[in-house]
């Protein structure tokens, strides 16, 4: 049994104070892995209360802090990052597996009794070298425990209207048409600040899954809705080629054959190495 596992039974017997996790709030990759972390949760039966960096000082020594998976703690995206580096330092923190790089400051003055779940190698040998954390595992993306019968089966309807969300309906509805005449390839590339230039792949914004199918992510209600139009939307097609690791990841959940490409630095290799090589819809493109 993985240590994460164990984590959540010690976690289902925790009675001493609050169980709070802070969910990625961000593109429907970050729904995915929300909705990981909701199907262990509800497999252990432990009871958390959800919390926005806003509440944060909520959380008190007794309480535990969940952080959510994902690649957060890492210099292009500062958010998580600046939150943890803030934290009371007598909290029992625990960081669900996660991509960390280049925080040193952040990584080596965490709070007591930390534990980090690193999902890559190369994470991983960062955070034993670099963090003053008691407890440092490598554990799969917690993406690959969701549930896809719950998320495909959900009836739950969008959470909040803006033009923004419309505009991603329109662009979804567009997939849907172009799917009767042709499903059988896509590059669903990234194209924000983490992409590789390196690529010589095409890239256009309404092919960037994680973006077009970005409906929320700060609960549990949003990340279902946005996860089940990311997982319809890649289901669209045959085969994705791809360097958003949760399209990969989404992809391979769904029996799609998967070419995954490297990302801006080494998330998408290091996942593929830990938990997708041996798939054999996934492949990898250096």
């Amino acid at each position: 049994m993985s240590k994460l596992i164990n984590v959540f039974e010690e976690l289902s017997n925790f009675s001493n104070g609050i169980i709070y996790y802070y969910p990625n709030n961000g593109n429907a990759g970050d729904a995915l892995l929300n909705m990981g972390f909701y199907a262990l949760a509800k497999k252990y039966n432990v009871h958390f209360v959800e919390i926005n960096k806003s509440e944060i000082n909520k959380v008190r020594e007794e309480d535990v802090l969940l952080i959510a998976g994902g690649g957060a703690l890492v210099p292009e995206w500062g958010s998580t990052t600046d939150l943890v580096a803030n934290l009371n330092k007598k909290i029992k923190l625990i960081i669900f597996p996660q991509s960390i790089r280049d925080i040193d400051s952040v990584i080596s003055n965490l709070p007591e009794n930390t534990t980090i779940f690193c999902r890559e190698k190369y994470s991983y040998q960062y955070c034993l070298e670099k963090s003053n954390a008691k407890n440092i595992f490598l554990e799969n993306d917690i993406a690959f425990y969701c549930d896809l019968n719950e998320i495909l089966d959900s009836e739950v309807g969008m959470q909040f209207f803006s033009k923004k969300n419309i505009a991603r309906h329109v662009i979804l509805s567009g997939h849907k048409i172009c799917s009767y005449f042709k499903h059988d390839v896509v590059f669903a590339m990234r194209v924000d600040k983490e992409k590789n230039d390196k690529l010589d792949v095409p890239r256009k914004l309404i092919n960037d899954f994680s973006i077009v199918a970005s409906f929320g992510s700060g609960n549990y209600k949003q990340s279902l809705y946005s996860a089940r139009k990311f997982l319809n939307l890649i289901n669209l097609y045959e085969e994705i080629h791809t360097d958003r690791l949760h399209v990969a990841i989404g992809a391979s959940l769904l029996g799609k054959k998967v070419k995954i490409y490297n990302n801006g630095y080494y998330k998408c290799k290091g996942v593929y190495e830990k938990s997708m090589k041996e798939m054999e819809n996934v492949s990898f493109i250096e």
